[in-house]
């Protein structure tokens, strides 16, 4: 089977910024659903920054959630010589039958961790194949 260039270049995203102070539960902090899509392999993606607003060695957690989410806690960690913001980019190919895709992020802070902000999160689904 032959497929266009062009036939295969879908791009779906959001982002949401400014969300200030994440509390010791988890709070939804983006979530994105696809119109409905071709059968196909798509990336999946997420990616944010933090600030730890001077705040150290305690972790932040983020989970994914969706069609693909996962119960598997995700930590990042500002220890005595990193800057307060941290940041993170993932992304993983499914082949997908088709259908709508729902991506979303949900995060916490642990309760010893001072004030925990999130400058920017993104989520993306895109054809590649």
């Amino acid at each position: 089977m032959s497929i266009e260039f062009f036939d295969v270049t879908t791009f779906n995203t959001t982002k949401a910024s400014g969300i200030l102070d994440i509390g010791d539960t988890y709070q939804e902090v983006i979530t994105m659903t696809t119109p409905v899509l071709e059968a196909g392999t798509y990336m999946i993606g997420y990616s944010f920054q933090v600030d730890f607003n001077g705040s150290k060695n305690k972790p932040m957690f983020f989970q994914l959630t969706g069609t693909y989410g996962d119960p598997t806690e995700f930590a990042e960690v500002a220890g005595d010589t990193d800057a307060d913001h941290k940041n993170r980019l993932y992304g993983f190919p499914k082949d997908w039958a088709g259908g709508a895709i729902t991506v979303g992020l949900n995060m916490k802070k642990d309760p010893g961790l001072g004030q925990l902000d999130c400058d920017f999160v993104d989520v993306s689904v895109h054809r590649v194949a």
